[in-house]
């Protein structure tokens, strides 16, 4: 693709309208934050050195040649140079952040729904056996399953949650630990109550982001943008708290 957007100002600068060197060096230079912004950093880069070979070799004296006799044309292109690169570089950073923005937000809907389906629930028996379901609808997980080793009872959900295994359920618990198998993409989280274990929380499948928060309080839930909510399960480096 880059071949092509070079190709193109060329042909077009060459044989179709006739401007000065500023003006095609900034029609590259345009044409490679875009590309930047669309293809990523390494694309830029490439496209970058591209354009500043076909720049020395179409538009700067003598034309048809590499050769460079010209001080000031070496400064050009240096600075052309560094210039699309650095550009390439912001443009790239800034997608990036446009793309965790937008990924934050996407986990903020996620907890607002996940913490009104909690608030729906009338009484702890129903929210117990809820609390899989929501998780599997919210967060886009194959399955969860909660362990309650009070009750020594496990609530399960969704498609395949009977496979989880069980004993790994009650490690999470008993050493307080998580117990991640990427391979199988199963999460086992202990479930805590300030700081003190009262259960654990597995997952298995596809899970849509790194981090989510819920809030209960009393049998309610509440959370905000900024994760500060009376009670919360985190899932942060795969761990869940109840705070």
């Amino acid at each position: 693709m880059s071949l092509a957007v070079v190709a193109g100002i060329i042909a077009f600068y060459r044989h179709v309208l006739h401007v000065n060197q500023t003006t095609v060096a900034l029609s590259f230079l345009l044409a490679i934050l875009a590309v930047s912004a669309v293809w990523g950093m390494a694309v830029s880069v490439f496209m970058s050195v591209l354009a500043m070979l076909s720049f020395n070799y179409f538009f700067l004296p003598p034309v048809g040649t590499f050769t460079v006799t010209d001080p000031q044309n070496w400064v050009a292109l240096l600075a052309f140079l560094l210039t699309s690169i650095t550009g390439s570089q912001l443009s790239s950073r800034i997608r990036k952040e446009a793309d965790e923005a937008h990924q934050r937000r996407r986990e903020v809907e996620r907890l607002y729904r996940f913490s009104r389906q909690l608030l729906g629930e009338g009484n702890v028996i129903q929210l117990m056996n809820a609390i899989p379901d929501y998780i599997v609808e919210s967060f886009e997980a194959g399955a969860a399953e909660l362990f309650l080793p009070q009750k020594d009872k496990f609530y399960r959900s969704g498609f395949g949650a009977a496979h989880l295994e069980e004993e790994k359920m009650k490690v999470a618990f008993l050493h307080d630990e998580a117990n991640l198998d990427t391979e199988q993409s199963e999460y086992f989280v202990p479930v805590r109550l300030g700081v003190r274990p009262i259960g654990s929380l597995g997952i298995s499948g596809y899970i849509g982001c790194h981090r989510y928060r819920t809030g209960s309080r009393g049998g309610a839930a509440g959370a905000n943008g900024s994760g500060e909510a009376g009670g919360a399960i985190e899932i942060r480096s795969a761990r869940f708290d109840y705070a």
